[in-house]
């Protein structure tokens, strides 16, 4: 996700396109997502209209989809982060693994994340 460019659609300038089609197709095998489905989640948004229930796809500027792109990544970092603390916890929980001691006391694993998506300008 992170070497996808986008440019300005040639044909309209409210919209856009990813324009590095190499990293398009190695991020459509790599993720089983047909990339045709990918450049229309990150280059168009969706908007629904309450009092009709009428929803129209809106095209996002290069600058949007690179927004919207950067925050998809951040998901899927956090929800593998958050999986992996998970599985870890589950694998080293000495108390559904282990014994206690009598009088003993289970120490606990402390995991920071500083990886951050932070943009400092």
């Amino acid at each position: 996700l992170g070497n996808l460019t986008f440019s300005a659609d040639p044909t309209n300038d409210d919209a856009s396109v990813i324009s590095s089609k190499d990293e398009l197709e190695k991020l459509s095998n790599i993720i089983g997502i047909p990339s045709d489905d990918i450049v229309q989640a990150l280059t168009h948004r969706s908007v629904t209209v309450a009092a009709d229930d009428t929803t129209f796809k809106v095209h996002m500027n290069s600058e949007q989809a690179k927004d919207t792109c950067d925050a998809f990544a951040k998901e899927i970092y956090s929800n593998i982060f958050e999986w992996l603390v998970g599985e870890i916890n589950d694998a080293t929980c000495a108390e559904n693994n282990f014994e206690k001691s009598p009088g003993g006391r289970f120490g606990n694993i402390g995991l920071l994340d500083i990886f951050g998506f932070e943009c400092f300008e």
